[in-house]
């Protein structure tokens, strides 16, 4: 048993540092490094020479509040009080990647010793954790303003839809993409060719679905 375990070292003035070398994880790509396999954990911390089971659960229960805390940059909070990844999150860490690779591991490590996390994730990131479709009532969970906004347009005729002047294509303060040289904001497709198609009573279903699946992936 000795021969697969892995044993790790924290500090507590730095809960995070070394973490990606100790448990696998590339810190320029992310990727997981070879023989990286789920094992069983033992937790001790730099220069004490206690360890155990309620070591490890307390470990999890610190870097996690430490990688879900809103200051970190890694999440932004969504709906109520729940977490879902910041499209931004580059700004807050250079190695951003990384970190989220780091997530999936301690989660995946977790799971092996059947330890709870305390990290509330958002129903929305859980749908596209697992795999599910992202549908437009998906955007209830994390922008219920926005929702409720847009769901207006389901009940519009076609003449107030033409009004409306929407096309598959989100700008401004919406736009989640970056021009590299200016740092601006700049508009996206929502589709491709979107910015020259103009939502419809046809189309609005289609319209809604992808503008969720963009507010929540990003671009």
């Amino acid at each position: 048993a000795d021969a697969v375990k892995l044993s790790l070292v924290a500090r507590r003035d730095n809960i995070l540092d070394g973490l990606c070398a100790q448990l696998g994880v590339d810190e320029t790509t992310g990727g997981l490094l070879n023989g990286t396999v789920p094992r069983r954990l033992d937790v001790t911390y730099e220069g004490e020479g206690a360890g155990g089971d309620g070591l490890r659960r307390a470990w999890f229960s610190e870097v996690t509040k430490e990688m879900g805390d809103r200051d970190f940059g890694l999440f932004s909070t969504a709906g109520e009080q729940t977490l879902q990844p910041n499209p931004n999150s580059a700004a807050y860490q250079s190695d951003h990647l990384a970190h989220f690779a780091l997530l999936g591991r301690i989660a995946g490590l977790a799971l092996y010793h059947q330890e709870p996390l305390d990290f509330p994730f958002s129903p929305a990131f859980l749908y596209v954790a697992f795999g599910y479709e992202i549908a437009f009532d998906v955007l209830a969970t994390f922008a219920p303003d926005v929702y409720s906004s847009l769901k207006e347009l389901l009940t519009m005729s076609a003449d107030e839809l033409e009004t409306m002047c929407l096309n598959f294509e989100v700008d401004g303060e919406e736009a989640l993409v970056y021009e590299v040289s200016s740092k601006r904001r700049r508009a996206t497709e929502l589709k491709p060719g979107g910015a020259d198609e103009p939502v419809t009573v046809a189309n609005v279903k289609q319209y809604l679905r992808l503008y969720a699946r963009h507010r929540l992936l990003g671009a």
